[in-house]
């Protein structure tokens, strides 16, 4: 007897039109997750939309591996969860980077880069052809010999076959920010706790991109497949780290506007664990900007809002450099107002841009000893350190773009932190300790972290390489 089939599979995709919530604001999406077409083990639709819930996120992309079979499965699944946004999208996998696309991609499923005739750069096209965003995933994740067993393909190595003037977000944190050694590829011992080794290098050449004149809207992304053991999906589970966007209105449409605007902010411990962020630049005739946002302006006063960060750092980086001191969060919330102006001298075709992180110190409790192997490393991290620091938040910078143009001579900006204005506000406003705090992560596993960070710099120059295509930079993106 031939086994009962059910009914016919009818097609039920998502509306791409629909407004959520028509309230404009800051909505918190995890920007990389998969479902059970990517793993086996992971749990049905409804169940991986409550871990998102749960995790405070208002938005769910659904970047599966290979097809595109959620896109037509996902329309009952949004009726059924009217408060949350999904977002059906896709990874592109190949065996030299990875791409996440956020929209569906009909004409294109492509990811065959180097068979015969395909590349990157037409999947790129047809997926912004398509009217979907196109990212660049865990640029220098598991980068160089020393990982190339462990992922094959993770690091993008597709930077000169990659038009980056149309590339609208990089993935500067995925997964957890706080790893064990086992997940970051250590040989060592596998439950040590470290600072994501990738972050840093990602966040560096994301920095180098600015500077060169493409303006990608820095985000991150779990890469969860919803079937992490329940204690610790705050950590590594979907939303642990979450891009929170201001967009006019929860929708698709609004939504994506706000990323390749800019007007986004990472928050590495999710939305519910990282402090809130608002900047707002303000210029000497009253005009303002904020995250993302051009300023026609040589100065600024720029006001740094931080609610729940009490303990963290407040560090500027301005054309990719350490600008001024670091400011101590003391209360909350907590406001600290910093002068900026113009560095022509250092300042690419953005103009001056300026940039905001939040780091956090956590101490380590159960530490572990340094491999004898390590112990010559020429890094300067003290071998009894207790804490690891990390970017609690990072924001994506606000552009001063001058009252005349940036090519107009020298004179706007000092080019050098240790000649910034000081800053003003609340009591940690000053200098002392926290002005001499290092960004590059530091603890128990400081050194091998940041052996692995030296490794990954010099093995992933090729992402950073513009394709011919993108030589002359646009300050923004095309529109789709």
């Amino acid at each position: 007897m031939d086994p009962e089939v059910g009914a016919p599979f009818r097609s039920a995709p998502v509306d791409p039109s629909l407004v959520v919530d028509p309230d404009p604001g800051w909505y918190h999406a995890d920007l990389h997750v998969h479902g059970y077409h990517s793993a086996g083990d992971a749990p049905e639709w409804d169940d991986i939309v409550e871990q998102a819930r749960v995790a405070g996120l208002e938005v769910l992309p659904v970047t599966e591996y290979v097809t595109g079979q959620h896109w037509d499965e996902l329309g009952p699944v949004q009726a059924r969860n009217p408060d949350l946004l999904l977002w059906p999208g896709r990874e592109v996998i190949t065996y030299f980077g990875h791409a996440i696309v956020l929209g569906e991609t009909r004409s294109v499923l492509e990811y065959r880069h180097g068979f015969e005739d395909v590349s990157m750069v037409a999947i790129q096209d047809r997926t912004l052809a398509d009217g979907a965003l196109f990212g660049v995933a865990h640029p220098t994740t598991f980068s160089g010999p020393l990982f190339a067993s462990f992922c094959r393909g993770c690091e993008y190595t597709l930077g000169d076959v990659t038009d980056w003037s149309r590339v609208d977000t990089i993935e500067v944190l995925t997964g957890p920010v706080l790893a064990t050694s086992a997940e970051a590829g250590i040989p060592f011992d596998p439950g040590a706790r470290i600072a994501n080794p990738f972050l840093r290098t990602a966040i560096e050449g994301w920095d180098e991109l600015l500077q060169a004149g493409f303006r990608i809207t820095a985000v991150s992304g779990s890469d969860s497949k919803a079937n992490e053991p329940e204690d610790e999906r705050d950590r590594v589970g979907i939303g642990s780290s979450a891009t929170a966007i201001l967009a006019d209105e929860l929708s698709r449409p609004a939504l994506a506007e706000g990323l390749r605007s800019g007007r986004a902010y990472v928050r590495s411990l999710g939305a519910l664990r990282s402090p809130e962020l608002d900047i707002v630049a303000t210029a000497d005739d009253g005009s303002t900007a904020g995250i993302g946002d051009d300023l026609a302006a040589d100065a600024a006063d720029l006001a740094i809002t931080v609610t729940g960060g009490v303990g963290d750092t407040i560090v500027l980086i301005r054309n990719g450099q350490r600008h001024g001191p670091a400011i101590e969060v003391t209360s909350d919330p907590f406001t600290a107002t910093v002068p900026i102006e113009r560095d022509p001298a250092g300042e690419g075709p953005l103009g001056t841009w300026v940039r905001v992180e939040t780091i956090r110190a956590v101490e380590i409790v159960d530490g572990v000893a340094l491999p004898d192997q390590l112990a010559d490393l020429p890094l300067d991290v003290p071998a009894d350190a207790d804490v690891l620091r990390f970017p609690s938040t990072l924001a994506n910078p606000v552009f001063l773009t001058g009252a005349t143009s940036p090519d107009d001579g020298a004179g706007a900006g000092a080019g050098d932190g240790e000649n910034a204005p000081p800053a003003t506000g609340g009591e940690g406003t000053g200098g002392g300790e926290a002005a001499d705090r290092p960004l590059p992560v530091t603890g128990p596993m400081g050194p091998i972290t940041a052996g692995l960070v030296l490794l990954a710099a010099g093995a992933a120059l090729t992402w950073r390489r513009a394709s011919s295509r993108g030589t002359t930079p646009t300050a923004q993106r095309a529109s789709m």
